[in-house]
């Protein structure tokens, strides 16, 4: 666990996510086709919605808001992770359906892999997505992530298992030392 910084991109500025956000949040989470590939159960309340940001804080979660610059609003969230290895992280996400398609996202995981490369020391960060989940797959190819494979009922999602694609991307120095 680490204090979550803030990040800014051209647009975006990324936050720790606050309690404040639920209203924005709800939006996120209520919407069937936002949580389709998600493993969260789409919320019916505000409430529910406050619940879970407050356990996210309670259980230190790396996750950031993600906000448009000249509104405020949270139109996502990202988070990202040490595994088992301290040396890989792994990456998720969500986006509001109204931002879908405007390189928000790119925008926002572009900034977040720097900082797990610079400032959290990962030398490969990984990204999981549902293999039906097409937008997600190109999004990450688009940041840099390669497809390593098809890892057989790895994702539950309301109690359903799916395959999963996984992606990695690896630290450019990392990289550019192999390549010497």
């Amino acid at each position: 666990m680490f204090e979550i910084p803030k990040l800014r991109a051209e647009r975006l500025e990324l936050r720790p996510i606050e309690v404040k956000d639920a209203g924005d949040m709800f939006e996120i989470f209520s919407n069937e086709e936002v949580i389709r590939y998600l493993s969260w159960k789409q919320h019916k309340s505000l409430s529910e919605t406050e619940h879970v940001i407050e356990a996210i804080l309670e259980r230190k979660i790396n996750l950031w808001a993600i906000t448009l610059k000249e509104t405020g609003k949270v139109v996502g969230s990202l988070s990202i992770a040490a595994k088992e290895n301290p040396s890989i992280g792994e990456v998720g996400f969500m986006l509001s359906q109204n931002y879908w398609n405007q390189g928000i996202m790119k925008e926002a995981l572009t900034k977040v892999l720097v900082f797990g490369f610079e400032n959290m020391g990962f030398n490969q960060i990984e990204a999981r997505c549902v293999k039906e989940n097409e937008a997600s797959a190109r999004l990450l190819e688009k940041v840099g992530f390669t497809f390593q494979t098809i890892q057989e009922k790895e994702i539950t999602l309301k109690d359903v298992r799916y395959d999963a694609k996984l992606f990695i991307v690896k630290n450019e120095q990392e990289r550019d030392d192999k390549d010497n």
